[in-house]
């Protein structure tokens, strides 16, 4: 461990660090993370600047609300009856509807418009301008 003086910057396995915490670089070898968080509880009230793992979800609380940092993501492959509505099941719940959705629309669906409406801490709709009819398949990522 390393502790610079002057600026107070302290580094673990690192000789010259320029952050507050400066952690050496893991590699591609198991048990070589720079970070480990292992699984437990959830603080029994929330502190602002905490992260934590439960074993389920990876979070941070900021103004008292606990976020999940963990990428939800998912897949939707269905087919089309000439329907332009088409719900995503987040599956687990949001603590608001401030997230941001990314879509990622197949070949056949990229120069399809499409917008996302009816946000709520469960559910989204993807819409597409024009009615589809056939596989409609798209990826989603929940930017927190």
């Amino acid at each position: 461990m390393t502790v610079v003086a002057t600026s107070g910057n302290v580094g673990i396995g690192v000789t010259a660090p320029t952050a507050i915490l400066h952690l050496k670089a893991g590699t591609a070898t198991a048990s070589t993370a720079s970070l480990k968080i292992p699984a437990g509880t959830f603080l029994t009230t929330k502190e602002n600047g905490a992260v934590e793992n439960n074993g389920n979800n990876f979070t941070v609380t900021n103004n008292s609300v606990r976020y999940n940092i963990s990428n939800l993501s998912g897949s939707v492959s269905t087919t089309g009856t000439a329907t332009t509505t088409f719900t995503v099941t987040i599956g687990q719940t949001m603590p608001n509807t401030t997230y941001k959705p990314f879509i990622s629309a197949s070949n056949a669906l990229s120069s399809t418009m499409f917008y996302i409406s009816n946000k709520t801490t469960t559910t989204f709709d993807v819409v597409f301008a024009t009615a589809l009819t056939g596989t409609v398949a798209f990826d989603w990522e929940l930017i927190p």
